[in-house]
C-alpha cells in the first residue's frame, strides 16, 4: 500500500499538541479498571510545559499519565510532548486495560508506538514497541493498532509501518507479535 504523505496533518498535530500543552492537560479518559481491582478508575495525560520564546520544553520532555486512583503509579513517558492515549481494552484477560500510546515529538511523522499493561505495581511494555506513521491519511484511526487473535494466548497482530528502500515508499504492514509478559 503506498502512503500519501501528508506535512499538513504532521503540522497540525505538532502545532495543536503545542497549543494544548500550555493547558498542562491533553486528554482524560472515561472510567477503566486500570489496575484490576475492580474500580473503575480515569486518567489525564499531563505534557511537559513548553516555553513559547525557545520551544523547549521547560524541565524534561516527558509525559504523564496521572490516574484518578492515587495507588497508581503514574505511567512516565520520555521524549513525549503530548499524545492521545488509546484504551485498548483487557487484551490479556487479566482484568486490567492496556493503554496505547504515541508520544507526539517535535519533528517527522514516524515514531513509536507503545502498548503498556500495569503489572505488579509497574507500568511495562505489554509488546515491544513498533514503528508507525501517524500522517498516514489512510490510516484508519478508529481500529486499533494491536488486535488479539482469537484462540491464541499472548499472540497479537499489529499494524505497523516500514520504508521499503526498494520502492522508496512507506508501506503498513502486519505482523504477529508475543507478549512480553
Amino acid at each position: 500500500m503506498k502512503i500519501e504523505y501528508s506535512m499538513k496533518v504532521h503540522n497540525y498535530l505538532i502545532l495543536l499538541g503545542l497549543a494544548l500543552s500550555s493547558l498542562g492537560c491533553l486528554a482524560q479518559s472515561e472510567p477503566y479498571d486500570f489496575n484490576g481491582d475492580g474500580k473503575k478508575e480515569t486518567f489525564a495525560l499531563v505534557a511537559p510545559q513548553i516555553n513559547e520564546e525557545t520551544s523547549d520544553c521547560n524541565g524534561s520532555c516527558e509525559c504523564h499519565i496521572r490516574f484518578s486512583d492515587n495507588k497508581i503509579p503514574d505511567l512516565v513517558v520520555e521524549n513525549c510532548i503530548g499524545g492521545e492515549p488509546d484504551i485498548l481494552g483487557d487484551l490479556d484477560g487479566n482484568g486490567t486495560v492496556e493503554i496505547g500510546l504515541h508520544p507526539w515529538w517535535w519533528t517527522s511523522c514516524w515514531g513509536g508506538y507503545y502498548v503498556f499493561t500495569l503489572k505488579n505495581g509497574k507500568w511495562v511494555n505489554f509488546v515491544d514497541p513498533f514503528s508507525i506513521y501517524h500522517c498516514d491519511e489512510n490510516l484508519d484511526r478508529e481500529k486499533p493498532l494491536i488486535r488479539k487473535i482469537p484462540d491464541k494466548k499472548g499472540v497479537y497482530t499489529i499494524i505497523y509501518y516500514e520504508f521499503d528502500m526498494e520502492s522508496e515508499e512507506i508501506q503498513q504492514k502486519t505482523k504477529v507479535v508475543k507478549q512480553n509478559i
